[in-house]
């Protein structure tokens, strides 16, 4: 997962599968809680690798 900045206080988060290196979701904003429940709801997610960003930490 990587968050990215469209503009100076509009951001996103890219998850990619780091096996195929495809993505699997582009999500608005790069909200620590919002991605918790999403990564938490979603069985198929063993691993998560992430940037260095705060944010998620």
């Amino acid at each position: 997962m990587d968050d990215f900045a469209l503009y100076s206080d509009v951001y996103g988060t890219l998850l990619v599968d780091a096996d195929t290196r495809l993505p699997i979701e582009l999500r608005a904003g790069r909200n620590a809680e919002q991605l918790t429940t999403w990564l938490r709801a979603d069985p198929s997610v063993e691993v998560v690798c992430r940037d260095g960003s705060l944010v998620y930490r």
